[in-house]
């Protein structure tokens, strides 16, 4: 298999680039074809952001100010112990898509779904794919924070303790900059 370097999204420095914990390969194989992450069998993960105006818009218009990657990652593997073996939710796989659906129309499906299945955990809810952003303004950190410690507190699953831990890490930093947090596929 032959990779090679691609130039980082933020940068040498960045958490795409090599200083940080990990970083993109060009993958030379089928188009689509999924890359584990760290040898965990589950692709995708999502980076964790500290920003004032957590979006994508804000995002992609690149970090200032308090903004800041957290160093930070919710992998693959812990995002399926978490939402699959604790919480339960439900695989893409068990909303079909229905005929002539716009796939906009069955994200929002899905994902209100996956929020269904876990009432008690509105805030986590919205984590219902690591291949999409999640936001949470500064005015929601709290209530995430005690979704995850209440979690993490009911369930012995290692995995998900580890989810559980980095959300509320990034919740502790993110309260103290007083800024919301931006979960970024990666």
């Amino acid at each position: 298999m032959n990779h090679k370097k691609m130039v980082p999204l933020l940068g040498k420095e960045g958490p795409f680039g090599d200083a940080g914990t990990y970083f993109r390969e060009e993958h030379a194989g089928p188009p689509n074809q999924n890359v584990s992450d760290e040898g965990s069998g589950v692709a995708g993960g999502l980076a964790i952001f500290a920003m004032r105006e957590p979006t994508f818009v804000s995002f992609a218009g690149g970090l200032s100010g308090i903004d800041r990657y957290l160093d930070l990652r919710l992998n693959g593997d812990e995002w399926m112990a978490l939402y699959r073996q604790v919480l339960r939710c439900p695989d893409a796989g068990q909303v079909p898509r229905l005929p002539n659906e716009e796939i906009a129309e069955w994200h929002k499906r899905y994902s209100g779904e996956f929020q269904k299945a876990i009432p008690a955990y509105p805030m986590l809810g919205r984590i219902y794919d690591v291949f999409s952003y999640i936001s949470y303004a500064s005015e929601e950190i709290e209530q995430l924070s005690v979704e995850c410690v209440n979690l993490q507190a009911a369930t012995s699953n290692e995995k998900a303790r580890s989810a559980l831990a980095k959300v509320i890490a990034a919740c502790n930093e993110a309260s103290t900059l007083r800024a919301g947090l931006l979960f970024v596929p990666d």
